[in-house]
């Protein structure tokens, strides 16, 4: 269920199912997504967020921690509803870490180079001499 173009705040008036479906995608979660992670089906999550069933206490708990809002919020309506995230802020967390795993890499990259020279700069023994490594099988 897709609830885009519907008003951002839930009202007491809201169904349950809707704030489900609000507090859900605020979080960019697909109900696949929020299913698995609650631990039932999409065909159970898709059901509560069509009103067309409704969870047990124990599950609406767990519900709402999972999509972080209050028990309140998910049950009436009432107190603070989720906030949606911010791709934009998403973007620049991404790109943060892309530069520290570039950074890494680059470093990465140095060590592997200080190696290979370091191993070009060894002469390996000459054959046949005694100090070849004898491989027991």
């Amino acid at each position: 269920m897709t609830i885009s173009g519907r008003a951002d705040q839930a009202t007491p008036e809201t169904t349950l199912g809707l704030r489900i479906a609000m507090a859900r995608e605020a979080l960019g979660l697909a109900p696949v997504e929020a299913a698995h992670r609650l631990g039932v089906q999409v065909e159970t999550w898709n059901a509560w967020e069509s009103d067309s069933d409704k969870p047990r206490p124990n599950r609406l708990v767990m519900m709402a921690g999972l999509l972080g809002v209050g028990l309140t919020w998910l049950m009436a309506g009432m107190g603070p509803a989720p906030t949606p995230r911010n791709q934009e802020d998403d973007a620049s967390d991404v790109l943060r870490d892309l530069e520290a795993a570039s950074a890494e890499a680059f470093q990465s990259q140095q060590r592997v180079q200080a190696l290979v020279n370091r191993l070009r700069n060894e002469a390996p023994p000459p054959r046949g001499s005694s100090a070849q490594v004898v491989m027991e099988g």
